[in-house]
């Protein structure tokens, strides 16, 4: 198989063998070193279509990945969406995570934070980062690594500021009203046990 020519398509270029066009990138050609009336074989050939898809894809990964800020499952699923073979959305993500482009575990660690700050309790937090697809051995130990007392300060600081509300009923009540709203938001009881407000 000879490659015809070579011509700019857009972004992209088309080579042309043996009369059929193929869609390839810059890096594809440089990295086989491609050019007009070059010989290539049915594996060379197969190896070039790879390619391109693969710096296609992952270039689409990549822009996702850095504007949604996505888990390895939740980019995994988003690339599944868009129709890309398994085999080849795992190798992206498993790439990408290599890079340090993706991390469940810095993404674990941040949304626990941001989570604590709007006065969630552990249990409301996981089931979050489970909703994130964020993998359970991130979510472990982002809740194993909690400031508590940043924890039970937000928690504190969620009922003086909703204490309005409690304030309509009797002391047993109140105590059962702040406790079951706690209980709404993920607090554990040994976690309500901790409350300083009464």
């Amino acid at each position: 198989m000879i490659i015809k020519e070579i011509r700019k398509e857009k972004e992209d270029y088309i080579i042309n063998i043996d009369d059929i066009d193929y869609l390839v990138d810059e890096n594809t050609i440089v990295k086989y070193n491609l050019y007009a009336n070059k010989e290539i074989n049915n594996l060379l050939l197969e190896d070039i279509i790879n390619s391109y898809q693969y710096e296609k894809y992952y270039n689409m990964a990549l822009r996702y990945s850095l504007k949604y800020n996505k888990s390895k499952k939740g980019l995994y699923l988003y690339l599944i969406n868009k129709e890309i073979p398994s085999n080849l959305s795992y190798k992206i993500c498993d790439d990408l995570e290599e890079k340090k482009i993706i991390n469940d575990y810095v993404l674990a660690e941040n949304y626990t934070l941001s989570y604590v700050n709007k006065s969630y309790g552990k249990y409301m937090i996981i089931k979050k980062l489970n909703d994130l697809f964020i993998s359970k051995d991130a979510i472990e130990k982002a809740i194993n690594e909690l400031d508590y007392d940043n924890y039970y300060s937000s928690m504190n600081k969620y009922v003086k500021k909703n204490e309005s509300k409690y304030l309509k009923y009797n002391e047993n009540i109140r105590k059962y009203k702040i406790h079951d709203d706690l209980v709404k938001r993920g607090y554990t009881s040994d976690d309500i046990s901790n409350l300083k407000i009464e």
